[in-house]
């Protein structure tokens, strides 16, 4: 029934793409279906609250304002998936493929992107408050207009990525990699940002206040001194 529907809109992706209706079906009724092949599958608007879909492939799935509040989604593929203002708030997305997804409005206030994948992804005007993103990778991510305050990211990897507008207050980025990223705009009022690489980073109007930056690396390739707290000392 899925595929009849995509071919009737014109999509054309090889058959074997296609996630297969028993899946869906026991996604559906269960809300269970970890390790399953469901890529390219239409979930818009879907309740899957709690549900468990650890391990399966969503990739370049639409999840566009899809419910998945405190869903397992550890080692879930959603790779290039429409997750446009999808509700993700306290889900379990470590270790998740995200690579070059839509997250633009999303809430993932709280969820646990430890380990996960965001190259590319894009995170406009997301919220992810109090973020559990241990070593996350954001490299070229679009991360504008994006809430990231209390995040906790160390080790987050962010090289090349553009940062608009962005609130990173009172977050944890020590050791994260800022290099060669384009920040405007932003604010890291109270952040740690012990030992962060800005390296080579364009930086323009930015706020932190009260942030300690002892050990991190600046955009002009030194060392801010110890103690470093609001600005860099060097």
């Amino acid at each position: 029934m899925q595929l009849l529907i995509l071919l009737l809109l014109g999509l054309t992706a090889p058959l074997a793409a296609w996630g297969d209706d028993a899946s869906l079906q026991r996604l559906m009724e269960t809300k269970s279906c970890s390790r399953c092949q469901l890529s390219y599958s239409l979930l818009q608007f879907s309740d899957l609250q709690n549900a468990n879909l650890a391990e399966a492939d969503l990739s370049k799935s639409n999840l566009e304002s899809t419910d998945l509040r405190q869903a397992n989604l550890h080692a879930v593929n959603l790779s290039r998936a429409n997750l446009q203002n999808c509700n993700l708030q306290g889900a379990d997305l470590s270790s998740a493929n995200l690579e070059g997804a839509d997250l633009e409005g999303a809430n993932l206030v709280g969820a646990n992107l430890a380990g996960a994948n965001l190259k590319g992804a894009s995170l406009r005007l997301a919220d992810l408050q109090g973020v559990q993103g241990q070593k996350a990778q954001f490299e070229e991510a679009n991360v504008s207009f994006t809430k990231l305050q209390k995040a906790v990211l160390p080790g987050a990897n962010f090289k090349k990525a553009r940062i608009f507008w962005a609130k990173f207050d009172l977050a944890d980025l020590q050791g994260a990699n800022l290099s060669f990223s384009l920040i405007e705009e932003s604010t890291f009022h109270g952040a740690d940002l012990r030992n962060a690489n800005f390296g080579d980073s364009q930086m323009l109007r930015i706020k932190y206040h009260q942030a300690l930056l002892q050990g991190a690396h600046w955009v002009d390739g030194r060392q801010c001194k110890t103690p470093s707290v609001g600005e860099c000392r060097k």
